[in-house]
């Protein structure tokens, strides 16, 4: 077993601490110290080079069904975060699918088991782990969410694609020890200093970037899908210096596995 399903395999998270690898774009493997993998909008083919012109910039760190986690958690319906190839690849493993009803319908058409799938209403969900999907205001997704998890013990929030909005900053009482923060700007998301806002208001211990890098700029920003991008990690990390320099963030790097927070 090698590559990065070994690494994955080998690495020895301590408790109090949870694995992560950036799978690109809003994807995310988390590895917990009882050895449990979750998975988040994991984009692991190029369909949307085929859908809208956007290719990947980089080859996908793991291959559609090469690594099957215990339970898959999807945002929204847009194809960089529910991946057709993924599903279909993981469908007959049948691990648990946390999704808005949208996609859920989309994951019984091809080849999802009615019991593996569980809708996210807004409640915290049975799965051995706590998972609570929060808001998320996405234009032309009405169903769209983000996740607050608890993964032995630490708070992970992945922001899902939003733009910035008053309900989010009611997440501030939740004690994130992680904010997984959407910065590319335009096509319905926050823009780096909006994130930046946001994670100022919600003081996580360990604020990321994520959700930008994939596609070419000229491809992102010209082809009609973000005119108005800001994929550029460093705004986000000098705006919320200037906000407050107590406040940590990180960049992550694509396909390596490290320990959070």
């Amino acid at each position: 077993m090698g590559g990065l399903v070994g690494a994955v395999h080998d690495l020895e998270v301590p408790s109090g601490r949870v694995g992560c690898v950036w799978l690109g774009q809003a994807g995310f493997l988390f590895k917990t110290a009882s050895r449990r993998l979750v998975m988040i909008d994991p984009y692991l083919s190029d369909r949307c080079a085929d859908l809208v012109g956007l290719h990947r910039t980089f080859p996908a760190p793991l291959q559609p069904g090469e690594l099957t986690p215990d339970v898959l958690l999807v945002t929204h319906m847009h194809d960089d975060h529910l991946d057709e190839p993924v599903l279909r690849a993981c469908a007959g493993s049948a691990p648990v699918l946390v999704a808005p009803l949208s996609c859920l319908e989309r994951a019984r058409a091809w080849g999802w088991p009615k019991s593996a799938l569980a809708p996210a209403f807004g409640q915290g969900l049975a799965l051995g782990l706590a998972v609570v999907p929060t808001f998320a205001r996405h234009p032309s997704v009405p169903d769209a969410v983000g996740y607050l998890l608890d993964l032995d013990g630490v708070r992970v929030w992945h922001s899902g694609d939003t733009e910035y909005d008053a309900h989010l900053r009611r997440l501030h009482g939740e004690r994130i020890d992680v904010a997984l923060m959407v910065v590319n700007g335009g096509g319905g998301n926050m823009n780096t200093h909006e994130a930046a806002l946001l994670a100022w208001q919600l003081r996580p211990r360990l604020s990321i970037p994520m959700h930008y890098g994939m596609w070419p700029d000229e491809e992102y920003r010209y082809n009609g899908e973000a005119p108005d991008a800001t994929p550029d990690p460093a705004l986000f990390e000098s705006t919320l210096q200037r906000l407050d320099p107590a406040l940590v963030t990180r960049r992550l790097v694509v396909g390596q596995p490290t320990l959070l927070p």
